[in-house]
């Protein structure tokens, strides 16, 4: 996983992945060697967003975060800190991030491509 939390339900809000209730300031690290095509905060109900692109055409994306610490461009390491876990979109009740991959363009579901412990 790419925080250390607890999955929770997904919701509209969360749709295509998974959401994961984490402490305030948790580090969140990408899951998987890539690099960052997209941080900001342009997409409505999101909040802080991180999109980072990897091999065979998979993208990885983290929202809802506290603190964002890449650029676009960056490379990334699986395991690398790139953001903090927080409370950055008008949704979010608790600190937690939606964590999406897609594959070629298609969400898929990220429990079967991470590690749950």
């Amino acid at each position: 996983m790419p925080v250390k939390g607890t999955a929770t339900s997904s919701d509209e809000t969360c749709k295509d992945g998974i959401k994961i209730a984490a402490q305030n300031g948790t580090n969140v690290v990408a899951s998987a060697p890539g690099k960052v095509v997209y941080v900001g905060k342009g997409l409505r109900w999101y909040g802080n967003l991180i999109v980072v692109e990897h091999k065979d055409n998979y993208m990885t994306v983290y929202s809802y975060l506290k603190n964002i610490h890449v650029e676009i461009g960056d490379k990334v390491k699986q395991g690398q800190v790139i953001g903090s876990a927080g409370k950055s979109s008008t949704q979010d009740k608790d600190p937690q991030m939606c964590f999406t991959i897609r594959h070629n363009g298609q969400a898929v579901d990220p429990l079967m491509h991470v590690n749950c412990n």
